[in-house]
């Protein structure tokens, strides 16, 4: 659709016959498959019912696992086959698809995918703490809603590992202060990121944990009905959930946040509320932020990340130096990072 729209010039004849194979123009396809055997491969691997071939057309022309045809995705030779290429991202998203299918079950395979995840290939691939969260938290649980495996421990040390080495992936620039919710509805079943994943009280812990590895200057606090600062170790996950956990999970009030910023006139160039923005107790964080700009940093800026997708928000959506997040993915901690850098 995108090519029809801005009607791209070829720069030459295979340039061409590429364009015209994706706007399906019949003759253009048939010669873009005589010119580029990957091309090739993919077509023929959408007609082929042997695993087999289509084992043979991945190692013969380097096709990947989004050209293979779904139906054929829960073969473990295939996956075997797709392995060594499989690019970090697509490594540990279809780590529980390749457990679930027998496909890393013996040693060399598993000694592939550890050789791949190494803090050495995160750093170079810039992949992003919370993925690597996210990777870690599935994986482990060894079920989701389409199938279940066993989760290999080495398999989870090893994404472990790379999830503290990615967090040199992530640049956070001047002092924030992080609040992330503690009250009870964070825990709650309907909170787990993307339906199955982490709860949204331990996604923002992890998150917490990220900004405060990045840059040891952010301030990180706990709220519900009272407000506490959090002494966990960035470098130990399991010490984000420990801390969490001393402290009492009452009622929702995230402008105690701002309440002690300008009490103690901290100069923030950031808030960053994590939660589900279920309030129930506290001043309007909008009047809060007013007086805090009035009084201490006229530039601060406000990113309410909302864990889950609902319609409330703690943010004023006429603030241009406001900014609101509804619902939770790897995607959304770089526009967070480019905000607070603006």
């Amino acid at each position: 659709d995108m090519l029809r729209v801005i009607h791209p010039v070829p720069k030459d004849n295979d340039q061409n016959y590429l364009y015209g194979y994706i706007v399906e123009n019949d003759e253009a396809r048939a010669e873009a498959c005589r010119r580029f055997p990957m091309v090739a491969a993919f077509e023929a691997a959408k007609v082929l019912d042997d695993h087999n071939l289509i084992v043979k057309l991945i190692k013969d022309n380097g096709l990947t696992w989004e050209h293979v045809p779904t139906e054929h995705l829960n073969n473990k030779w295939i996956w075997k086959a797709l392995l060594p290429n499989l690019p970090m991202t697509a490594l540990i998203r279809n780590l529980p698809k390749m457990s679930s299918v027998g496909a890393i079950d013996d040693t060399p395979s598993l000694n592939t995918v550890l050789s791949k995840l190494t803090p050495e290939i995160v750093a170079k691939a810039k992949v992003h703490p919370f993925r690597l969260y996210l990777a870690w938290y599935g994986y482990g649980q060894g079920r989701n809603r389409n199938m279940t495996w066993v989760p290999n421990q080495r398999i989870l040390a090893a994404l472990e590992t790379c999830l503290y080495a990615s967090f040199a992936n992530v640049q956070v620039k001047g002092k924030v202060c992080i609040g992330s919710d503690i009250s009870g509805s964070m825990w709650w079943d309907e909170s787990r990121i993307n339906g199955t994943g982490p709860y949204a009280g331990d996604a923002a812990g992890m998150l917490a944990a990220t900004f405060k590895a990045a840059n040891p200057e952010t301030d990180v606090f706990y709220f519900a009905g009272q407000l506490a600062k959090a002494a966990f170790d960035p470098m130990v996950l399991a010490s984000v959930r420990t801390d969490m956990n001393k402290h009492h999970m009452g009622s929702t009030n995230p402008g105690l946040l701002i309440e002690k910023a300008i009490r103690d006139k901290v100069k923030y160039d950031a808030f960053v509320v994590l939660t589900d923005n279920d309030v129930n107790g506290g001043y309007h964080a909008k009047r809060l932020l007013d007086t805090y700009r009035a009084t201490v940093n006229p530039k601060a800026k406000l990113i309410v990340v909302g864990m889950t997708a609902n319609n409330f928000s703690i943010a004023s959506p006429d603030d241009v130096l406001s900014m609101d997040i509804a619902g939770m993915d790897a995607g959304i901690m770089t526009a967070i990072e480019k905000f607070i850098a603006l």
